[in-house]
């Protein structure tokens, strides 16, 4: 679910020591003609804040990207995230695989929401702001590439210097920043004499929650890095209870710094341009791009065409910061991957990379939801809609503060911990959401319908799965789809992935039926009348059933084991 806390990673050229230079190149000619410094491809998560940040000082940068500049309700009312995954001006909608062919599971052609335009999925992620639990990757990355600034502390101070912090009475002021672009912020305080907010089950839920784990004094700090308990989630929320995004900081740097910061949007980036330097190392010294073409997985796409591109150069660098489908893609169709993958497409190779597009990570997520007895109050008359007239909630947001429920981020509150306790870092966090939610795709209806205004769900991450999955090629047009392959489960760990993804929920079931709750909840629901369940065979799932259902950015899975839930 957590769209902008994704970890998903892929090898690229840092992960090679010596790669083979095998296609012939012009020698570089210098770049006294280029128009920028910089050039940025993606306007998103990565690239935006570096653009930014050259701008600010000066430089030069052309920022390129395959959307456009979208600002309507749902990029801006938090809680209107529901409706964002689906919304046609911001969706990217790729499929992948989740298992691979032989699996006794079949899960192919998954729909995969990313957000495109400026801010990327910062337009449409749930706005969740937790870096805990983060230790083991840093530090990994700092002891890969033996280099201290990567390491876990160093990130801290790097949060501090992008984040706004608008939480009053910090217990541990000095790690976090408070001058900041990324405004973070706690879900706002509501009337507590308004009767609408005075509902005993979900007072009855707040409090049930508190007392199931010992609190965490500040989950984005040092200290809670490696903690196990229970808090609150901050969000990347503004004061005036609008969405906080990279398109904002991008918008901010270009008013502030006239003539640094250049956007072409609805531009697909086709291949990065190289030459020889004087040493003979290939060089990028600026991209091909094809103005007011779509991305394949874009709703505008309306089918290949013979691209009409054009050139520019970067005075210093280019920097593909395309997102983790597009980015390999781009490289390799400039040249840069596998020489038997690029060969299979007719691909000249420039320099033979075959970890491009390989080790393709990302969480695992599996939900348990429950049906309480009553409608929560909080969502009386709301009816996420567009027209305030028609929507008292959102009339409200609007015209009064904008301090309601749509001002809320979805989880009401967080768990870490560890499923086995050998881990020394916490491997799972359960997000307690009062909302229905069983998946992306459907969504923005299953989570705003009436019939659901009294569901809880417990949204558990594993952290760190072993799964190594693919990004690949199917053809050397740059509007040909992609074959991406989670391969969930596959790895040798694979078992102990399904063992921890189980734990989680037997954990999260634990934390709901705690004694203030339970008497409030009505049934637990999975959608038990459609689900089916299917043995397999396979040595590695011995005795072993799994359940899967889609969510968006992985499969929902429910493992039954041989022993009781």
């Amino acid at each position: 679910m957590l769209l902008g806390n994704m970890r998903v990673l892929f090898a690229s050229l840092l992960f090679l020591t010596t790669p083979l230079v095998l296609a012939q190149l012009p020698q570089c000619s210098g770049t006294d003609d280029a128009e920028y410094d910089y050039v940025v491809v993606g306007a998103g998560a990565g690239g935006g804040p570096v653009a930014a940040r050259l701008a600010e000082n000066g430089y030069s940068v052309l920022v390129l990207d395959a959307g456009h500049d979208v600002h309507n309700l749902n990029s801006t009312i938090p809680l209107y995230f529901i409706r964002a995954t689906e919304d046609p001006q911001l969706d990217l909608s790729y499929t992948l695989n989740e298992y691979p062919p032989d699996f006794p599971v079949k899960k192919d052609n998954q729909w995969y929401p990313r957000s495109r335009g400026l801010g990327g999925s910062t337009l449409h992620n749930a706005m969740v702001n937790v870096i805990a639990a983060t230790r083991p990757d840093f530090d990994g990355l700092a002891s890969m590439f033996n280099d201290p600034t990567w390491s876990r502390d160093s990130m801290q101070e790097i949060y501090k210097r992008i984040e706004h912090n608008l939480v009053l009475g910090l217990p541990l002021p000095l790690e976090h920043g408070f001058k900041g672009w990324l405004k973070v912020s706690l879900n706002p305080l509501l009337d507590a004499l308004n009767p609408k907010y005075l509902d005993a089950q979900i007072l009855a839920l707040a409090a049930g929650l508190i007392a199931e784990a010992p609190p965490i004094v500040d989950l984005n700090s040092r200290v809670g890095d490696n903690a196990v308990g229970g808090t609150l989630v901050t969000y990347t929320i503004d004061e005036n209870h609008n969405r906080s995004s990279v398109r904002e900081r991008l918008l901010d740097v270009h008013d502030g710094n006239p003539g640094k910061l250049t956007f072409q949007l609805d531009t697909l980036v086709t291949r990065v341009l190289l030459c020889n330097n004087t040493e003979g190392v290939p060089t990028a010294y600026g991209v091909e791009y094809a103005p007011n073409a779509a991305l394949p997985v874009a709703l505008n796409f309306n089918g290949k065409s013979d691209l009409q591109t054009k050139t520019v150069k970067a005075k210093r660098e280019v920097i593909v910061s395309a997102g983790v489908f597009q980015s390999p893609q781009l490289l390799m169709l400039s040249g840069i991957g596998d020489s038997t993958h690029l060969q299979e497409h007719g691909i000249d190779t420039i320099v033979n990379s075959p970890g491009i597009g390989q080790n393709l990570q990302d969480h695992d997520e599996i939900a348990v939801i429950w049906k309480m007895k009553q409608n929560f109050s909080l969502l009386d008359g709301c009816t996420f809609g567009s027209d305030p007239e028609q929507d008292p909630c959102l009339k409200a947001w609007r015209d009064e503060g904008r301090a309601n429920i749509y001002s809320f981020g979805p989880a009401f509150q967080t768990f870490t911990y560890k499923s086995d306790p050998g881990y020394q870092d916490p491997d799972i966090l359960t997000y307690i959401v009062p909302g229905y939610f069983e998946g992306f795709q459907g969504f923005p209806e299953l989570g705003t319908s009436p019939s659901n205004r009294n569901a809880v769900t417990a949204i558990n991450l594993k952290v760190r799965p072993s799964s190594r999955g693919s990004v690949r090629l199917t053809g050397s047009h740059p509007q040909d789809l992609l074959s991406i392959d989670k391969m969930h489960f596959q790895n040798e760990r694979g078992p102990q992935d399904v063992r921890d993804l189980r734990e989680a929920v037997k954990r999260s079931r634990k934390i709901m039926n705690n004694l203030l709750t339970k008497p409030f909840i009505k049934e637990e629901v999975f959608r038990a009348n459609k689900r089916k369940a299917m043995r397999l065979l396979s040595s590695m799932f011995t005795r072993t059933f799994l359940v899967t259902m889609h969510v968006v950015r992985i499969p929902w899975v429910l493992m039954e084991m041989s022993m009781p839930f």
